[in-house]
């Protein structure tokens, strides 16, 4: 049975359940509608710090961050239309914008609509006339996210965006955990240096290169790791460990080509980060999604927990 509602307060959330698989997804519309909770079964999947969900002149660290209209960084911040600079800070301002309620449902599944639009304000660091609309559905043990792009205006817009989820994972966890991929190039964020994971071929060509980082694999006890992993083709990924009696898979459409890998040490998350292009796309304009004024581009995205047979 599902059921969705708007719980009033001083941060309204929206409260997805479907009590036949005893799951449930919380959602802040008012900050960057952010989905914050999903549990399956008492297992809470998503990493949180609530002072930051609470305290609004912070980025939110944890639940599932929107990244709009650029996912990572630009050079220097800024970038050019026409000419003109614009300035936009690290994975843009959806993550921070209070999106509109449009509703929410429980037919089908547990769900609920936010939309996000063009405003005087974004159009001074984002030139384009826009609608994003994000659609937030629980059932079962999978959490759906369905994106919608319109274009609004009358020029190409550039789509650039993604996923930031924070898996919850304690620290002691992370040196057993397994990630799921089929890459074998990598680019290390932290060093800007590029790199071979541990199964590329010892021919490959880009192993050879000076400025390669070779790796033997991901560890994720460093203290900081922001992987990005540049020819992941499979259009998912899954997150494991031991001491969890289940494991997280992802899978997303064919609209997502760059995957990103962040963690810190000492903090109980992993971040697994479906992005449609590399950072500074809009300067580099590689991978950009052009959508032409009146068109619309759909996405999507799905986190499922599948727990161990017994």
């Amino acid at each position: 049975m599902f059921h969705a509602e708007l719980v009033e307060g001083d941060l309204p959330k929206v409260v997805l359940r479907d009590s036949e698989a005893d799951s449930v997804v919380e959602a802040a519309p008012a900050r960057g509608g952010l989905v914050t909770r999903f549990a399956v079964a008492g297992e809470e999947l998503l990493y949180l710090d609530l002072a930051t969900l609470i305290d609004r002149s912070k980025n939110v660290r944890g639940g599932i961050p929107v990244l709009f209209p650029i996912a990572g960084k630009l050079t220097e911040g800024c970038y050019t239309v026409d000419g003109v600079p614009y300035a936009l800070p690290q994975h843009g301002f959806a993550r921070n914008g209070e999106w509109t309620l449009v509703g929410v449902r429980a037919d089908e599944a547990a769900a609920a609509t936010f939309q996000l639009t063009d405003d005087p304000a974004r159009r001074e660091v984002f030139p384009y006339e826009f609608e994003f609309r994000l659609d937030v559905a629980l059932t079962g043990g999978r959490l759906i996210l369905s994106a919608v792009h319109r274009n609004t205006g009358e020029r190409t817009l550039p789509l650039h965006f993604g996923y930031h989820p924070y898996f919850a994972i304690p620290q002691a966890a992370k040196a057993r955990a397994v990630i799921q991929t089929d890459a074998t190039r990598i680019f290390d964020n932290r060093t800007a240096r590029y790199g071979v994971l541990r199964d590329a071929a010892p021919e490959d060509p880009q192993a050879d290169a000076a400025d390669e980082l070779v790796l033997v694999g991901v560890d994720l006890t460093v203290d900081e790791l922001d992987l990005h992993l540049l020819d992941h083709q499979a259009h998912g990924t899954s997150l494991s460990f031991p001491q969890r009696p289940g494991t997280l898979r992802l899978s997303w459409s064919e609209h997502f080509r760059h995957f990103v890998i962040w963690t810190l040490r000492d903090r109980d998350f992993v971040c697994l980060e479906p992005w449609t292009a590399a950072g500074d796309a809009l300067n580099t304009g590689k991978d950009l999604i052009p959508i032409a004024p009146g068109e619309s581009v759909a996405t999507q995205f799905e986190i499922e927990w599948l727990p161990d047979a017994k």
